[in-house]
């Protein structure tokens, strides 16, 4: 299981996010310097599925993904067939420069490719912002 965690400060957040260390999954490939639209941003990778879990930008954007698993007895994969990787939904937010900015990208995604998820958006000086995706609402 995902677990998300911050702490605000005076200069912005302390940002914790412990993966979902599952047995069948390889290690995550350390955090690197990516590129994102004008901004650059740092952000480890599945090897896997690609993607990323967590990820922050020069100006501050911090992003932290959690997995929302469905109710007991349904897998994941049988939600729907052909789902994207949620990995790639920081991967596309992270050009961001606000969070309302985020807010406005990931609302113009289709969250039916995607399983259900929890992300938080953090933006120093701002309250956090935590979407949801449940299959059915985001």
């Amino acid at each position: 299981m995902c677990t998300l965690s911050w702490l605000p400060r005076p200069d912005g957040h302390v940002f914790w996010h412990g993966r979902d260390e599952r047995t069948t999954r390889a290690p995550g490939i350390p955090p690197t310097v990516v590129r994102r639209g004008a901004l650059r941003a740092i952000a480890p990778r599945d090897p896997d599925a690609g993607g990323t879990w967590v990820g922050v930008n020069e100006l501050g954007l911090t992003f932290g993904l959690a997995n929302l698993y469905p109710p007991e007895g349904v897998t994941e994969g049988s939600l729907i067939p052909g789902l994207v990787t949620r990995g790639r939904i920081i991967d596309d937010l992270l050009g961001a420069t606000t969070s309302g900015e985020a807010h406005a990208l990931l609302r113009a995604m289709d969250p039916t490719v995607f399983a259900p998820f929890t992300l938080a958006v953090l933006q120093p000086g701002h309250p956090p912002a935590l979407h949801r995706w449940d299959g059915s609402r985001l």
